[in-house]
């Protein structure tokens, strides 16, 4: 969805809105407050470190029979807004149904891979 898509959109954003957005691959709709963030997808070599620590982390989890599993780049629905972190470890519970997002409450862990797309934003987020 090119930014043109969003013009008809007024006031500010929520949770509602951008979960209503159309599935978009190349790009990652957060919501940081009521402003709505775009970042472009991330690259090769971030994914294949993505994925190798989800594999890690996914085995210790399964080792250890924690009752939790290991998601990557999923909708975390916080109080002030909507974020999708690169790991996130998740109560079960949480992700026996099929929803689009998982609330922060049932969330053990985030990760984050900072690369040159999301470098900016980590730095914001920090704040």
């Amino acid at each position: 969805m090119s930014v043109a898509g969003f013009t008809h959109h007024h006031g500010p954003w929520t949770v509602a809105d951008v979960l209503a957005l159309p599935e978009d691959r190349s790009v990652r709709y957060e919501l940081l407050g009521e402003s709505l963030v775009m970042s472009p997808a991330p690259g090769l070599r971030h994914q294949r470190a993505s994925y190798r620590l989800h594999v890690a982390l996914d085995a210790a989890a399964q080792a250890a029979e924690a009752p939790v599993e290991v998601l990557e780049a999923v909708n975390v629905t916080l109080p002030s807004g909507l974020v999708v972190p690169d790991i996130v470890v998740a109560d079960a519970g949480a992700t026996a149904e099929d929803a689009v997002s998982i609330d922060a409450d049932a969330v053990q862990l985030i990760v984050e891979l900072v690369s040159p797309g999301n470098k900016t934003m980590a730095g914001i987020a920090r704040q």
